[in-house]
């Protein structure tokens, strides 16, 4: 909250007020700046307290990524434009006009008829140009036309539609042009589509052109009844269902964030009470439920990392236990890592292959028995050590 209203001060509708703050009292900046707000500028005020109501509304909207709020009140502008020409800022430009205050209007070639929502803070929408297919129309309008938008929330509060809390669409032109022409056609063709939205059987042959010899002395009114359902849907009754029809809820679905911490707490008894010698003492990452260690094997080292991964069904979680057998750098022929991969595949286990090491790992249920679970540990890192000996002929140092 701070990052915009610091914002709004240094770019937008605060600049001015904050400026004759610090030349009326630079020393006492604060009181100063509270009295030029409250006697002359109520709109900066009533946006600061807007961003305050709507707070968890604007973050959600528009910063997935909270570092990047100063970036986007750079350069704000009350009036602010957007076209093709400089695409780098078409974002900023729908972010800024997403939150109260600078840009209070903006104007957009077709770049933005889609893919971006400026409906937060927007009721009104100015078409001047016209598009000749009603559903590129509607396109337009429907960037500020959504749920959430400032017509949504002023409906909801009224109770009623009224023309002050109404979506206002407008569509300027230029009389004894021929805007007024081009302007009667796409009205026309807008109240066409309406009358045979649910006629499939329709057709309606493509007319893009506006004649200069049709006098027009009247726009077509605008169809303003609302669509209605073909169904009956006020009448639909729901189908008697017996309780024993009913979908029992499955409370054993899925695993909840305490059981599989006590999974990995479990692994790490197992590992503690079964080992004694270690370079590196296993350690719990409590982020992303895993643990890491390395082993003491005979004067050789045997990293270890245990950690929980998605199964094959949504629900089912598996054991992924790996122990690295060399850098990958030092294996990159192909033929050699074929040659470890059918060794590990006759022992059920699996070579794993990334940017930095080739590691032995076996994955293994959930539920298996800490008994099996401590063999699985001892026969993966048994295997990456015999073959990282017998490949290497050396001792990873981790």
């Amino acid at each position: 909250m701070i990052d915009i209203f610091q914002g709004i001060f240094r770019n937008g509708s605060g600049l001015l007020p904050a400026f004759i703050a610090e030349c009326l009292e630079k020393n006492n900046f604060e009181e100063s700046l509270k009295t030029v707000l409250e006697e002359s500028f109520a709109e900066t005020i009533k946006e600061l307290r807007q961003i305050i109501i709507d707070f968890d509304k604007i973050i959600t909207t528009n910063f997935s990524n909270r570092s990047r709020i100063q970036r986007a009140l750079y350069g704000q502008y009350p009036i602010a434009g957007v076209s093709g020409h400089h695409k780098r800022d078409v974002n900023r430009m729908a972010t800024q006009f997403r939150m109260p205050g600078y840009p209070y209007v903006l104007i957009t070639t077709d770049i933005l008829k889609e893919g971006e929502d400026l409906h937060l803070y927007c009721k009104d929408v100015y078409h001047y140009g016209v598009a000749w297919n009603p559903s590129d129309m509607e396109q337009r309008t429907g960037r500020i036309d959504r749920i959430n938008s400032q017509c949504y929330f002023k409906i909801k509060a009224d109770g009623r539609r009224n023309f002050n809390n109404a979506l206002q669409v407008f569509y300027p032109y230029l009389a004894d042009t021929l805007e007024v022409n081009q302007v009667a056609k796409v009205f026309d063709k807008m109240n066409d589509f309406i009358q045979t939205f649910y006629d499939i059987s329709v057709i309606r042959e493509k007319d893009s052109k506006a004649s200069t010899d049709t006098i027009v002395k009247k726009i077509p009114v605008q169809i303003r009844d609302l669509l209605t359902s073909k169904y009956d849907y006020e009448n639909f009754k729901e189908p008697l269902v017996k309780d024993e029809d009913y979908i029992e809820k499955n409370e054993s679905v899925g695993h909840t964030k305490k059981r599989l911490e006590d999974f990995i707490l479990k692994s790490y008894k197992l590992l503690m009470d079964s080992f004694n010698d270690f370079y590196i003492e296993p350690k719990i990452n409590e982020d992303n439920l895993s643990i890491s260690a390395n082993l003491n094997l005979d004067g050789r080292k045997a990293p270890l990392s245990i950690s929980l991964v998605k199964g094959e069904k949504f629900d089912k979680v598996l054991i992924a236990i790996k122990s690295i057998i060399c850098r990958s750098s030092e294996l990159r022929r192909r033929i050699v890592r074929e040659e470890m991969r059918t060794t590990l595949f006759n022992q059920s286990l699996q070579l794993v292959e990334n940017n930095d090491f080739l590691l032995v790992q076996k994955k293994i249920d959930l539920n298996t028995e800490l008994t099996d679970q401590l063999d699985t540990i001892k026969k993966v890192i048994l295997s990456a050590d015999k073959l990282e000996e017998e490949y290497t002929g050396g001792d990873l140092e981790i």
